[in-house]
């Protein structure tokens, strides 16, 4: 008999198969996340916002946090999931050029973080470089 000749393929054929069924779930996993991302939003906006009285800036606020929900929620059910990156840098430590821009002063101190920055997912490559206030 010759190498290979009734040797069966099936380690390669359940690879196929449970490569395609978890394609299947987190495709459905993304189909499934504007359902709950609704419900989220709902249980989160009275636990991150307190009325201030004034109609329109309750409104305003209302939906700017549930945008900010939404989108957050779409960054999590990404496979993997894209990563906001905050340095690990204390004050006065050098900043990171590659990952951040400058705000408002120039400077290669880090006073703070004004905005973190974007990654494809965890240590990927950048999406959109993060904002820092320069000492």
């Amino acid at each position: 008999m010759a190498t290979g000749e009734g040797v069966s393929s099936q380690p390669d054929e359940t690879k196929t198969k449970f490569a395609a069924e978890l394609k299947t779930l987190k495709d459905t996993r993304k189909e499934c996340a504007y359902l709950a991302e609704q419900y989220l939003i709902k249980d989160l906006l009275p636990v991150l916002l307190k009325p201030t009285g004034g109609e329109h800036q309750d409104a305003i606020m209302t939906e700017y946090v549930s945008e900010c929900i939404a989108l957050c929620w779409t960054m999590v059910v990404q496979d993997p999931p894209v990563e906001l990156y905050w340095p690990q840098s204390e004050k006065g430590s050098t900043i990171d050029r590659d990952k951040f821009n400058l705000y408002t002063k120039s400077g290669t101190r880090l006073n703070h973080v004004v905005w973190p920055a974007v990654l494809l997912h965890n240590l990927g490559p950048l999406l959109k470089k993060g904002v820092v206030q320069a000492l």
